[in-house]
This record gives structure tokens, sequence and C-alpha cells, in this order.
């Protein structure tokens, strides 16, 4: 089951990344260091489950958008890629 949690997390995450990668990138890496970290374990309490993570998704991309920001600049702001 967490296993399957953390499949569907890690296949939203790459459907986004082309929308805002250094989000994808950022929670795929915690995801990388809490499964090894915390090997065996319920990683329900150690890592915000898939729905938690598209919640703060859309928030933060309505908030640059909302701004005018381009949502692959999300990283670095003032960013002039």
């Amino acid at each position: 089951m967490i296993t399957a949690d953390i499949d569907a997390t890690r296949a939203f995450l790459d459907v986004i990344e082309p929308t805002d990668p250094y989000f994808s990138a950022s929670y795929v890496l915690q995801i990388n260091q809490i499964v090894e970290r915390f090997s065996g374990k319920d990683l329900t309490k150690e890592f915000p489950d898939g729905v938690e993570i598209a919640r703060l998704f859309k928030q933060m991309y309505q908030q640059k958008t909302a701004r005018g920001d381009q949502p692959s600049k999300a990283g670095f702001p003032g960013s002039k890629l």
C-alpha cells in the first residue's frame, strides 16, 4: 500500500515536471531520501501524501500565475530564463 502511494505520488510529480521542474525535483528528492532513511517503515507519517502535494502544487501554481510568473521559474524568483 505504501509503495502504491509513493508510486502514485511519483507519477503525479512526473506529470507536473514539465510545468514546474523545480517543484517536482524537490519532492522527488525528498521521497528518495525518506525512502532510504525509513526503509520498511510506515512512510505516511514521514511524507505528505499525493493529495497534499497536489494541493501544494495547485496553490503554488495559482500564486505564480496570478503574479504573471512563468511556472518553471518557481525555484528561482526573479530568474530571467
